[in-house]
């Protein structure tokens, strides 16, 4: 973004789930676990302590047992692939700016957004040097369940409100007409 205006929007299919099947397999983990760890202990920086996590492993038979793991090494395994993640999306956008003094600000959203530190990640590996990083949040929803208001619903959100007309500060009704037309013709342009 730029003074507000939005200059690059792409998606990059990488991100939280990479990360949950990454613990999954190095763990030996269901991948259920693996997304609970991410959720309940996942950092962007690796933890200097050395607490340990239950976990389930699975077996070479399919059998499954419980185990601890130091809260490391499923740092250190966020992390290496998170670093992977944000070296594509870098060279993605770089690819696609050319002024690199246009790239004002950089939003993330999904679901690995959330991870705990990842702004601290990004700057100290200095990804997008020069940018304002900050996390995208569905806004302008009323009514909704509060999942929908994560950062994982933050695309899908956004382009729903587009539609409806909510930034062109029309706030259309659903059972307005034109609504469905306008939703009609957007469908359309994208195929």
């Amino acid at each position: 973004m730029k003074n507000g205006v939005l200059l690059y929007l792409d998606y990059i299919p990488l991100g939280g789930q990479k990360i949950t099947d990454d613990i999954a397999l190095v763990l030996k983990t269901t991948r259920s676990s693996a997304e609970r760890m991410k959720r309940l202990y996942g950092v962007a920086v690796e933890s200097i302590g050395n607490e340990q996590i239950l976990i389930s492993k699975i077996d070479d038979y399919g059998e499954e047992h419980a185990q601890n793991i130091s809260h490391k090494e499923l740092d250190v395994i966020i992390s290496a692939r998170l670093e992977e993640i944000l070296d594509k999306v870098q060279e993605h956008v770089y690819a696609h700016i050319a002024d690199k003094a246009l790239l004002q600000s950089i939003i993330i959203t999904g679901g690995g957004s959330q991870l705990s530190g990842l702004n601290e990640f990004i700057r100290s590996k200095r990804y997008f040097s020069d940018a304002r990083i900050r996390l995208g949040k569905p806004i302008g929803i009323t009514g909704s369940h509060d999942f929908v208001r994560s950062p994982s619903f933050a695309s899908a959100v956004g382009t729903a409100l587009y539609c409806f007309g909510k930034f062109a500060g029309k706030d259309l009704e659903s059972n307005d007409k034109s609504f469905w037309k306008k939703l009609i013709i957007w469908f359309k342009r994208g195929i």
